[in-house]
């Protein structure tokens, strides 16, 4: 059994890089044909192949995390939200992005700042990404270098100078944790 769940978890991890979610939702169908209940971790590789496709896949991220929270004993991590989060900015649907983020916070979901990346690293307008970055600050969620890099690649994209400065300007203030132990190596 738990040899052949690993198995399936690194064929989920492959599915989940390539952004193959019909051959994930496949699987996890094959799981059950043999009797085997797929897994927190085994939905999350499922639902990292919606948010990797080429193709708008958020329709069926939402199902699967839906089919996720009915079923009881089985803990929704946060990497499932994210997942589903980045599934949905990629398709600009940003009231759902909102919206799983107000539940993620509602339920006690763990927000880091890879949930507020997931949002970052789409090709959305700089105002809307800097909207973002100021509800993570909000949320008490300290950035990251993921996310003042995507903002600092929105604001090129726009050649928006005056953004950017105000990007560093918070840089400086908040001191991201990676920033702070490279200072105190030197």
């Amino acid at each position: 059994g738990d040899t052949l769940r690993l198995f399936y978890n690194e064929v989920f991890f492959v599915y989940g890089k390539t952004g193959q979610w019909q051959s994930a939702f496949r699987l996890l169908d094959q799981m059950r044909e043999v009797g085997m209940e797929p897994n927190s971790q085994n939905y999350t590789g499922a639902l990292s192949a919606c948010a990797k496709s080429k193709m708008p896949a958020w329709e069926p991220a939402l199902a699967l995390l839906s089919l996720m929270q009915e079923q009881e004993g089985l803990d929704v991590h946060p990497y499932s939200y994210n997942a589903v989060i980045s599934a949905c900015a990629k398709a600009s649907e940003w009231s759902l992005v909102k919206g799983l983020i107000e539940t993620m916070r509602s339920t006690g979901v763990d927000i880091r700042a890879e949930t507020f990346n997931a949002v970052l690293d789409g090709d959305l307008p700089l105002t809307s990404a800097m909207a973002t970055f100021e509800q993570m600050l909000e949320q008490n969620v300290a950035p990251d270098g993921h996310s003042y890099h995507n903002l600092l690649r929105l604001c090129r994209r726009d050649q928006n100078w005056e953004t950017a400065l105000k990007v560093l300007g918070y840089m400086n203030e908040g001191r991201p944790a990676m920033y702070a132990a490279a200072d105190e190596g030197e």
